[in-house]
């Protein structure tokens, strides 16, 4: 059996934020998938992919923190679940903590800390 394929996957409907995001993943050896809507977007992870991170824009407010939490859940227990956004977004923020996201942090802090946030994956 061969090793899972580490992935980063990424909400986010801000083209330059993915690219952003993307950069600091790869860099670390991960591969990538971005997409807008949850429930389109884990279908379309291969399936000997290891999901490492979930990464969550909440500057876009369409995002429900407890749906994808379950969503991602179900198939990828182990992902951490990483969010961000506007400081302003205090409610957005805090129902991604509340949901049980491993790190939510706002916008700042996160592009502050990207190019240390994603651990490089095991081989």
């Amino acid at each position: 059996m061969s090793p899972s394929t580490p992935y980063v996957v990424i909400l986010a409907k801000n083209l330059a934020t993915y690219s952003q995001i993307q950069h600091a993943a790869q860099s670390q050896g991960f591969s990538v998938l971005w997409g807008q809507n949850i429930a389109i977007t884990l279908p379309r992870i291969p399936t000997d992919a290891k999901v490492e991170y979930l990464v969550v824009d909440l500057s876009d407010d369409r995002y429900d923190c407890a749906e994808i939490k379950s969503l991602v859940s179900e198939k990828h227990p182990h992902t951490k679940l990483i969010a961000f956004g506007p400081h302003v977004h205090e409610t957005r923020l805090s129902k991604a903590t509340e949901a049980g996201f491993d790190q939510v942090m706002p916008r700042s802090r996160f592009f502050h800390i990207l190019g240390e946030l994603f651990t490089t994956p095991q081989k």
